[in-house]
């Protein structure tokens, strides 16, 4: 478990050094966002715009890891048994929970970015559909190792991202209720 938690926090540092240009162009999707709300709601509220400038920086973090950051060609393997990944060694345990922390932010800024996306079914499967994506396209460019393990680890993160966000969601509304009824007595 130590050695799954020590190579967990080598892989992290690792990919910090995309987080500057992540910031910078989640700031330009969240103001792209405000314009196209604004001008189909005609008003956002700041915990949306808030929600967009966390998502999209998320994506382009996302994309930075699984994607751009790897060498065309350096890695195509295509491996379909499941759970194949989880095994003794701890970089490849790592591997698997990272796979579902990779996609824990999906499930909680994506309802809020995209309210369809309130529905777990619809959020699960925009998530298996997104991880399928990046699955393809490391398998085609050679960018990666694609495995199945990779789709349902990183759907259940996102499952596991939208219960934290409704679970969160539902505390909100009922303190909010409370001091509404607080108020009127």
């Amino acid at each position: 478990m130590k050695e799954t938690l020590f190579c967990m926090t080598k892989d992290i540092r690792a990919v910090l050094i995309y987080y500057p240009a992540a910031v910078m162009t989640g700031f330009i999707g969240m103001l792209v966002y405000v314009m196209i709300c604004k001008k189909i709601c005609h008003r956002i509220e700041k915990g949306r715009m808030v929600a967009a400038f966390l998502f999209f920086t998320y994506v382009i973090m996302l994309l930075n890891i699984t994607y751009f950051s790897r060498e065309p060609g350096s890695r195509s393997r295509l491996d379909l048994q499941l759970f194949s990944t989880w095994d003794a060694w701890p970089q490849s345990r790592a591997y698997f929970v990272e796979n579902i922390l990779l996609f824990l932010p999906f499930g909680c800024f994506l309802p809020i970015v995209w309210p369809q996306a309130e529905n777990v079914l619809t959020l699960a499967l925009s998530a298996c559909m997104i991880s399928i994506g990046i699955e393809m396209a490391q398998y085609i460019t050679g960018r990666g190792y694609s495995q199945l393990d990779d789709i349902v680890t990183n759907t259940a993160g996102a499952v596991i991202g939208y219960l934290l966000f409704f679970i969160t969601a539902k505390i909100i509304r009922l303190s909010r209720k409370r001091k509404e009824y607080r108020g009127k007595t």
